[in-house]
């Protein structure tokens, strides 16, 4: 069972601001900051160890084996993704399952050594390589969308700006582009940009739903794209923007200039916002009750356990909860007898009884323990008494 410390050193301000950085920032500045700090008690590795989720590495499988394809196919000089030639090609590399099979292989090198996902790895893994055929369809659809550009007058060189882009895009397709903004220390990676003699598209795969941000996203990049003198010399400007969906395609009106100078100064001064929030000497938590529940180091932050917010955040009684408990006497290794600390379901000092589903660990007298993504039932032997049945996703740490 892990600890639910903070952390031994706060992470610094970022120097440069992604789109993705900036949204996470603005969502809560305490939940990026114990994402990204140091926990030597845990692990060596940087930020707090992350918890495999299903649907997250989904849309990552999906979106690293639609580059790879890509990347491969117009390396191979495919002219379209409907050039005959795709099928017997892909078998060099084994065929879209081949490529989704080995994506998944590379999500689960993270997990590998984290003491956090000891417990949930194997099953969550297994149910990617169960869906690999459902995966397979997404990726192809994706693929399908994607139009290539004829008519090169330069080789490949998409792997040339998977990194720090230092070469001027030519006429054609080109995948995963770093593109940065210095003077403002903005940078991004767009999914892919389709460059011609005298302007560009930019184009962005989503495997998920679609939300007003993506739009926002886009007009970020093409900001980045336009103050980008390494990848951008020639000031070409940018003629379509579009997102990918599995749904279908949606095509974004292009910001005219006056559009995209008013979009700058709204991202530095939210920019300058966000800094303020994590420059404070504990980063500021911004409580938002329909949010707080998903948040992955729920456990870490104080604000959140704090007994007036926890009866504030209103959930249905018959999903998950998370719950602050006192161990009043241990039952055995898979169940103990506690008093409820804080919750968002029962009032505090409430008693329960906690079923496990596996050994945990160690539980003595007097700990208290914080509990996320439990659920509860009414005992059958005594109806007064509340059961907090532990699932496979359930999590416990120890308060110290």
């Amino acid at each position: 069972m892990l600890y639910a410390q903070g952390p031994s050193k706060w992470p610094e301000v970022p120097e440069w601001w992604s789109y993705s950085l900036l949204r996470e920032v603005e969502a809560c500045p305490r939940q990026w900051a114990l994402w990204n700090a140091i926990y030597p008690r845990i692990w060596t590795a940087h930020g707090y160890p992350k918890r495999p989720y299903i649907a997250s590495l989904q849309g990552r499988v999906i979106h690293a084996s639609v580059n790879e394809i890509i990347r491969f196919l117009r390396r191979c000089n495919c002219q379209s993704s409907t050039d005959p030639q795709i099928p017997s090609l892909l078998k060099e590399i084994g065929g879209y399952s081949s490529v989704i099979r080995r994506n998944i292989l590379r999500e689960r090198e993270y997990f590998e050594n984290n003491p956090r996902s000891v417990d949930y790895t194997e099953h969550v893994f297994n149910t990617l390589k169960n869906r690999v055929h459902e995966i397979r369809e997404q990726v192809q659809t994706l693929i399908t969308r994607v139009a290539f550009l004829g008519g090169n007058t330069m080789p490949w060189t998409g792997a040339e700006h998977t990194g720090l882009g230092t070469t001027a895009l030519g006429i054609d397709s080109y995948s995963e582009v770093f593109i940065q903004y210095p003077e403002k220390r903005l940078r991004g990676i767009t999914d892919l940009i389709v460059a011609s003699a005298s302007n560009c598209e930019l184009i962005d795969l989503k495997t998920g739903l679609s939300h007003d941000w993506h739009v926002e996203q886009l007009w970020f990049y093409n900001l980045l794209w336009n103050y980008d003198r390494k990848v951008n010399p020639f000031k070409k400007e940018v003629s379509r923007m579009a997102l990918y969906y599995q749904h279908g395609i949606v095509d974004i009106q292009v910001p005219t200039p006056v559009e995209l100078a008013e979009f700058e100064s709204r991202v530095l001064q939210r920019i300058t916002l966000a800094t303020a929030g994590l420059r404070q000497c504990l980063p500021y938590a911004k409580i938002d009750y329909k949010l707080c529940k998903y948040c992955g180091v729920r456990h870490l932050c104080d604000e959140y356990w704090r007994s007036w917010l926890q009866q504030k955040i209103d959930q249905p009684t018959n999903i998950m909860h998370d719950f602050e408990l006192l161990i009043v006497e241990p039952r055995g290794s898979l169940s103990c007898k506690c008093e409820v600390i804080a919750s968002n379901v029962l009032h505090d000092g409430t008693s329960v009884l906690l079923r496990l589903p596996r050994n945990i660990g160690e539980i003595e007298r007097g700990q208290t323990i914080r509990v996320l993504d439990i659920f509860m039932s009414q005992s059958t032997e005594d109806s007064s008494t509340p059961i907090l049945q532990a699932g496979v996703q359930s999590e416990f740490f120890a308060v110290d």
